[in-house]
């Protein structure tokens, strides 16, 4: 009943990584309490860090992107971190200690990430990008061997064209290194270690990709990628 009704990749790596957590978490329905919080914590900075994404590119979906673009979310960056903080935390002691050395990360991270974006644009191989959506939600049906059928759904931070082709991006506040991505020739062992969470996450992208019905169209290749 679980997988039709929908598997996200963030699910499906927690079924991987941990069977029991995840038959509490997705099955059992059962969640930690929630403590009030003192300090924000990880998953707080990349709401943060997406919310920026979101709002310096909402305007710009069915685009050619280019440098403009992203020069404007940096010009900008003060005032979306102040509104991202006002929606994810407690602004008041968001500037202070701890709290707001964890801002001033995000900041550093956000604008790591759009230099290497704009480098990029700026060489002479530049791909041609079109922005197709902004934490777009992507689903897709299977029908498996044995006759039944599976659906998966996730939020994707960017889906866009380069150079024709169909990607998801997904922007990473943590470390990725292109061992975590690699899959050997036997992959499906290696998938099922539970050390490959990333590549998992992409393949169920590229797989929502293929027969996503919100493109409006039929895709024959697609690619996906982290940003880290």
């Amino acid at each position: 009943k679980w997988s039709v009704k929908g598997m996200s990749p963030s699910a499906i790596n927690t079924m991987v990584n941990c069977e029991r957590n995840f038959a509490y978490r997705y099955l059992l329905k059962l969640k930690e309490q929630k403590d009030i919080q003192e300090s924000m914590e990880s998953n707080t900075i990349g709401s943060i860090v997406h919310f920026v994404f979101e709002e310096g590119l909402k305007e710009e979906i069915d685009s050619i992107l280019n440098p403009e673009h992203l020069n404007s979310i940096l010009d900008n960056l003060d005032e979306l971190l102040e509104r991202a903080t006002t929606k994810y935390y407690n602004t008041s002691i968001a500037k202070k200690g701890e709290n707001l050395l964890l801002i001033e990360s995000a900041r550093s991270t956000i604008k790591k990430l759009l230099k290497k974006e704009l480098n990029e644009m700026k060489a002479p191989d530049a791909e041609k990008l079109v922005l197709l959506g902004i934490e777009s939600k992507l689903t897709a049906k299977y029908k498996l061997a044995n006759g039944k059928s599976v659906t998966l759904y996730g939020l994707a931070d960017k889906v866009e064209k380069a150079d024709e082709i169909t990607r998801v991006v997904d922007y990473k506040t943590g470390k990725t290194t292109d061992a975590d991505l690699k899959l050997n020739a036997d992959f499906k062992d290696e998938l099922s270690t539970g050390k490959k969470n990333k590549a998992i996450q992409l393949l169920v992208y590229c797989a929502m990709l293929l027969k996503d019905e919100n493109l409006g169209e039929h895709l024959d290749f697609v690619s996906a990628g982290i940003r880290a």
